[in-house]
């Protein structure tokens, strides 16, 4: 299991520009100062709300209650999580894809 945790870890590093990226097209489509600052801020807060709520979300998935009162995480939870993390991605692809602004032509 720790491989997995340092492959993990090692793509997370890979993906970290994130924040970059962001407000890097923020800076680029938005004109005025007092709307890039307003869209500074509701990119922070979706990112603070989404690393909130994506972990309880994500265990809430991985979970399974059992006889009793017994919370285990098996193979099928964690196929959840999979999953629902897959469908985010494909429509954050998608999304970016279809409605973000081609300014940029090769």
């Amino acid at each position: 299991r720790i491989l997995v945790f340092v492959v993990a870890l090692a793509l997370s590093g890979v993906f970290s520009s994130t924040f970059t990226l962001t407000f890097a097209y923020i800076s680029d489509t938005v004109r005025e100062k007092r709307d890039r600052v307003s869209a500074y801020g509701l990119a922070l807060a979706t990112f603070g709300l989404s690393f909130t709520i994506g972990p309880m979300a994500g265990g809430y998935l991985a979970t399974s209650v059992g006889e009793g009162k017994d919370v285990t995480v098996n193979w099928e939870g964690q196929r959840r999580v999979f999953r629902g993390s897959l469908a985010l991605t494909v429509l954050d692809l998608l999304y970016i894809y279809f409605f973000f602004a081609r300014e940029y032509t090769c």
